[in-house]
């Protein structure tokens, strides 16, 4: 089933903030606006606060940029997806950003197609996060069953005895 994906919104325009939360079909997206700001310090509050599952940024903001915005949330929230705005198609900027894990780069003016698509992508990559931990939580799961069993079984002994070992329990 798929899960409802929380958004937060960074840029110094209030404008385009206001566009992106109004006019894009979230619900439609299975996502929801958590959250917006207007510089990266307090983009950086909001993201802690909300813990969202992606942020579309804009590079260029006061406060801080979005590289550091960037690297900063590779570091403490290292599954959250990011989306940057840019108004210069600055591939080398692009490049350093990719190292901090940003999903996906849309160039201003804002095309909604695009940006939705940077959306789904980004959705799916959490998805596939989230099945991956569910996978490793059911094999834990699974070890902490089976351990009492094989730690108590004939196979535990051999391995730890030997097969000799074993041959002389049972003869006497």
């Amino acid at each position: 089933e798929m899960m409802k994906h929380s958004i937060v919104i960074l840029d110094d325009e209030p404008l385009i903030v206001a566009a992106l939360s109004e006019t894009i079909d979230w619900a439609g997206l299975d996502c929801e606006v958590a959250g917006t700001a207007y510089n990266g310090v307090d983009g950086i509050a909001l993201i802690d606060r909300a813990d969202p599952d992606i942020v579309i940024s804009d590079i260029v903001m006061p406060g801080k940029t979005g590289l550091e915005l960037a690297e900063w949330c590779f570091k403490k929230h290292p599954e959250t997806q990011l989306i940057f705005l840019s108004a210069h198609s600055d591939f080398e900027y692009a490049q350093r950003a990719i190292q901090y894990g940003v999903r996906d780069y849309v160039l201003k003016p804002i095309d909604p197609e695009k940006l939705m698509e940077a959306v789904k992508r980004a959705a799916v990559k959490l998805d596939s996060l989230e099945q991956e931990k569910r996978r490793f939580s059911y094999l834990e799961d699974a070890m902490k069953t089976a351990e009492p069993i094989i730690s108590s079984s004939i196979l535990f002994d051999i391995a730890r005895y030997g097969v000799n070992m074993l041959r002389n329990e049972y003869r006497n």
